[in-house]
């Protein structure tokens, strides 16, 4: 059973053979692949100027903008902090779905994960061997804390150190990493 590969490992070889224009291409046709399969008649918005994020949803230009910079500050902090030398720091980048509404959200969950949603959950990140996925997907709650959340800002540096923390290689228990996505957003 050890020489012969699994499907896993062969899809992450396959993926770790490809050249930072290739995988990112590969990130962008999964991106738009997934937004397809959750809201096939929504036409998404995006900023794929980013070296390190792929920003998608169906919210304004102007709040995709402010996720972008946000996510961008905060790369910059978990760069610093853990030593990272890369970039990008994910594989083919970090995609991250800002859904306009509570219903965009849990159809993504719905759709990609076949789970349904915890009213207290606004968001998650997923984030795959060999990076075939490598995601954040954030409800817009708005930018005031409420009794379930810190508002999108936190929920977004959260999720972005909690998907760093679950790259392939690392097994960390999830109160691990939501309690270190938490203190890191503060």
């Amino acid at each position: 059973r050890q020489l012969v590969p699994t499907d896993e490992e062969l899809l992450a070889a396959r993926l770790a053979a490809l050249s930072p224009a290739e995988f990112r291409s590969f990130r962008d046709e999964r991106t738009q692949d997934q937004w397809k399969r959750v809201s096939p008649r929504v036409t998404a918005r995006y900023i794929s100027s980013s070296p390190e994020f792929f920003i998608y949803g169906d919210v304004s230009e102007e709040r995709l903008k402010q996720v972008s910079d946000w996510a961008e500050a905060h790369a910059q902090k978990l760069k610093s902090l853990f030593g990272v030398k890369t970039t990008p720091m994910f594989g083919g980048r970090l995609t991250i779905f800002v859904m306009k509404d509570r219903f965009g959200y849990t159809e993504f969950n719905q759709v990609i994960h076949r789970r349904s949603t915890a009213r207290d959950v606004h968001g998650h990140s997923t984030v795959t061997t060999g990076y075939e996925d490598a995601y954040v997907v954030l409800e817009d709650i708005g930018d005031d804390p409420g009794s379930t959340h810190g508002g999108l800002q936190v929920s977004l540096l959260e999720h972005i150190s909690g998907a760093w923390l679950k790259k392939p290689g690392t097994s960390l228990p999830d109160w691990v990493i939501r309690g270190t996505g938490l203190a890191l957003a503060r």
